[in-house]
């Protein structure tokens, strides 16, 4: 790596960790005042508070990163073309599209990096926290969702009201062939065994068998236990919401839907994530042709004000746009990629036109 190389991944480093380490104290801060309301509730006192909101640090610092990255590269470059250096580098035959260039390699970079072991440890943590809240708290917390869970398992297709532990409620089972339904197993109980359920007195509804006329329902009752395959690490994915679950259950959970074609909310939770980095970049380069902006009318921290507002827009509306896409039942992919390569194709469309300004 070059001098030059370095002294911009230098500075952008410093002013970007600055501004997590602010963000993330700030919002562990707010987390902490307003526990303290619930002091004296349950066994939870004041050490508990500042047990909570110590463990909320990650998390916290996981959910500020991308913005505290646009707001440290927008300081960053703002303070270099405040003190002249791009100028100086720009008289060195490093022109302002290859220092552009740089600093965009950076910000994918760094936020690649570090997202990955933030996400690693944040949902961990973040749950190990909501239960060591709740326990103080004398209240029951769950991560999991409350509607019925629905998984397709190879030609059939599980519905299960209720999970707890290896616990199963009320057990649909469908039977699926060429599009049609050819068997309905209900049972009021089951239970989880390595890979396996086991359903107990199963009524069985042969939708192709032919029953006595005095059988209307067609139902059988089985008094012994079925037991059917599946992958139980999918069942545990499934339990909880997708915002609740690190990256690698997401991408475990792609590799099944794929095969399977099963619930587009957890897609796009991972699209999401994994568009992470790319979402900085079109952030940033929406926001350098404020900061590139010579215009001695417009003060230094003017310029970054308008440039880290314009980040900070763009990453509302593609959050909004992604938001929209699940609510339209647009492909999962589609919703999440669009909306950042639009904001990244304005973007580079007015750093064009700032660098052909500035020649």
């Amino acid at each position: 790596m070059k001098i030059i190389d370095r002294y911009i991944l230098k500075n952008l480093l410093v002013y970007s960790f600055f501004v997590l380490l602010i963000l993330t104290l700030l919002f562990s801060v707010f987390s902490f005042l307003e526990e303290t309301e619930k002091i004296g509730t349950g066994e939870f006192e004041l050490f508990d508070a500042l047990v909570y909101a110590s463990l909320r640090l990650i998390p916290n610092a996981y959910n500020v990163l991308v913005l505290s990255f646009l707001i440290g590269i927008t300081i960053a470059i703002g303070n270099m073309s405040n003190n002249k250096e791009l100028i100086i580098l720009k008289n060195a035959n490093i022109s302002y599209f290859l220092i552009s260039k740089k600093v965009v390699f950076f910000s994918f970079l760094t936020a690649f990096i570090f997202s990955i072991p933030l996400d690693y440890f944040s949902f961990s943590i973040s749950e190990y926290a909501n239960q060591y809240r709740a326990n103080k708290l004398n209240l029951f917390y769950s991560d999991k969702l409350t509607q019925d869970i629905w998984f397709k398992n190879g030609n059939r297709i599980i519905n299960i009201e209720s999970l707890n532990g290896t616990e199963l409620r009320e057990i649909s089972i469908f039977d699926v062939n060429n599009s049609s339904i050819k068997k309905i197993i209900n049972s009021e109980s089951g239970t989880i065994n390595n890979n396996e359920i086991h359903i107990n007195n199963a009524k069985v509804q042969d939708l192709k068998k032919k029953y006595p006329k005095n059988n209307l329902m067609n139902l059988e009752k089985l008094n012994k236990k079925i037991s059917i395959e599946f992958n139980k690490e999918i069942l545990h994915i499934l339990e909880k919401k997708p915002e609740n679950l690190s990256l690698a259950q997401l991408i475990s959970f792609l590799y099944y839907s794929e095969n399977q074609g099963m619930n587009k909310n957890y897609l796009s939770e991972l699209y999401g994530r994994l568009l992470r980095p790319f979402l900085l970049v079109s952030m940033v380069i929406l926001s350098l042709p404020q900061i590139l902006n010579h215009d001695r009318v417009n003060s230094l921290s003017s310029r970054i004000f308008f440039g880290v507002i314009i980040g900070i827009s763009a990453y509302f509306i593609i959050k909004f746009s992604v938001s929209l896409g699940v609510a339209l039942d647009i492909n999962p992919l589609l919703s999440n990629l669009f909306p950042v390569l639009l904001i990244l194709s304005i973007g580079i469309l007015l750093f064009n036109k700032r660098l052909a300004s500035n020649e």
